[in-house]
């Protein structure tokens, strides 16, 4: 018999095990499904929770070489989520769906949650079914974890080595301190604030924070971010006021302490953006804000305030960190968009173009300083990049653009040098409420081409159906 058919042979019944343990991690519906991979780490302090083993999903041991390594640049974002989400049989909630599609489509490595309402089994629940893509670390409220409060973290896998990430339980439900090991062996510390909206809570609250970081030894925060519920600034409501002084002397205090500034508020002088819409009054606050070290300010970049096309009242300022300590990576250089290879119009535009260059080549008699080879070539590049730019600008669907012209509308509502007036007032609600509106509609068009695509291929052996059910170790790899 042939020695390749013998090796087929021995090969068959591991191939049919592996594809088994693959379908096994798929957790019941209604059912706990939690890894006994996971290892604390002593630390000495109950309030931190260590890094996670090294051993991959299906209890496989990650072989050497192929650490997933944090990358040098960071997004991070902050999002009050306002709630678990509408509960979908076998699936997690729709909230949670969109989260995980919106780290992945907008690249955010860390995101800080805030009204979370996650107990253990739902945390459980969660890292199991989306145990390749994402971790999340939470804390939830002693009281009612289900029905109030709550922070989290939403670590993307793809962005993260999640293994070395130490975590910093401060405030139940209130305050989460993590520390993930960042490139050139240094680390960035990230506290996750969810402060209360009473104003004399609020100020016992920053003294509280400042009093835990001090007795548990956790480490300075290179970063604060979250949902403060209070404003420094009066440019920072709408309509303009000063929250109580007592209470905002308290916050300054605590950032005085840990040398952090209002990283938006820096690179957006006298500019108003908003975070939170109180819809019953049409007044607006810049709530959700990320503070930074002074050092980290030169490194940061795409300050940007956006929806995250889930139902809450709240949009989700994001920043992206670049770590000094590595090398300068400029913008690159400009690249064909791949979606125009596919399109009929710039194909056929593109053939025409090539055709006339053809023939200017062949036509081309005597070769001069104005007239060659290579200043021809030049030019046929120059003019398909130009129609290039313009054809992936009308291919820009219908929804985006409007809500970019929405936006574009806002933002000279809010930044009329006049001042903002009540009718102003009133259209930048409405404007923002229909941005939101469209935002929603936006993600769960996403939401839906994914899972019609999965229905399709999901139980097919293909390409999508091999990268969905890969091994960790290997999903590790490619992200690597």
């Amino acid at each position: 018999m042939d020695p390749r058919v013998e090796t087929m042979r021995e090969l068959e019944p591991r191939a049919v095990s592996q594809i088994s343990r693959v379908r096994s991690v798929a957790p019941s519906p209604g059912r706990v499904h939690c890894s006994s991979t996971e290892t604390i780490r002593s630390t000495g302090r109950s309030d931190a929770v260590p890094r996670m083993s090294d051993t991959g999903e299906a209890g496989r041991r990650r072989p050497r070489g192929t650490k997933l390594h944090t990358k040098s640049k960071l997004t991070i974002a902050s999002l009050n989520m306002r709630g678990y989400g509408r509960l979908q049989p076998g699936q997690a909630t729709d909230k949670w769906m969109t989260i995980n599609q919106v780290i992945r489509d907008s690249k955010i490595a860390v995101l800080a949650l805030q009204e979370t309402h996650l107990t253990e089994e739902r945390v459980c629940d969660l890292n199991t079914l989306f145990g390749a893509t994402m971790k999340v670390i939470a804390y939830a409220d002693g009281d009612n974890p289900t029905g109030a409060r709550g922070v989290a973290f939403a670590l993307n896998k793809r962005l993260v080595n999640t293994e070395d990430v130490s975590v910093y339980k401060l405030l139940p439900g209130r305050a989460l301190a993590i520390r993930l090991l960042w490139t050139g062996g240094r680390k960035l510390s990230i506290l996750n604030i969810y402060a209360p909206n009473h104003m004399q809570e609020s100020l016992a609250f920053w003294d509280s924070v400042s009093d835990e970081l001090t007795t548990r030894r956790v480490p300075s925060p290179d970063v604060m971010l979250g949902d403060m519920n209070v404003v420094e600034h009066a440019l920072d409501r709408l309509p303009v006021r000063r929250d109580p002084d007592d209470t905002t002397a308290a916050l300054t205090r605590l950032l005085t302490r840990l040398q952090l500034i209002d990283g938006w508020r820096m690179e957006n002088q006298g500019r108003r953006g908003f975070t939170y819409l109180q819809a019953s009054t049409g007044s607006q606050s810049r709530l959700d804000r990320i503070y930074l070290k002074q050092e980290l300010l030169n490194y940061t970049s795409d300050w940007k305030i956006e929806g995250a096309g889930i139902p809450t009242d709240h949009r989700m300022p994001m920043v992206a960190i670049a770590n000094y300590n590595e090398p300068h990576v400029g913008k690159g250089r400009w690249a064909l968009p791949a979606a125009l290879l596919s399109d009929k119009l710039f194909l056929d535009l593109m053939k025409t173009e090539g055709l006339e260059l053809q023939q200017r080549l062949l036509d081309l008699k005597e070769r001069t300083v104005h007239e060659n080879p290579q200043l021809i070539w030049s030019a046929f590049k120059e003019k398909l990049r130009d129609c290039a730019r313009k054809r992936a600008k009308s291919r820009i669907p219908k929804l985006d653009r409007q809500i970019q012209c929405l936006n574009e509308d806002l933002r000279a509502t809010l930044d009329d040098p006049s001042g903002v007036s009540p009718e102003q007032q009133s259209h930048a609600a409405i404007l923002q409420d229909r941005i939101a509106a469209l935002e929603i509609t936006r993600f769960g068009s996403k939401r839906a081409r994914v899972n019609a695509n999965d229905f399709l291929k999901g139980e097919t052996i293909s390409k999508y159906w091999t990268r969905q059910n890969a091994p960790a170790r290997k999903a590790a790899r490619r992200a690597a």
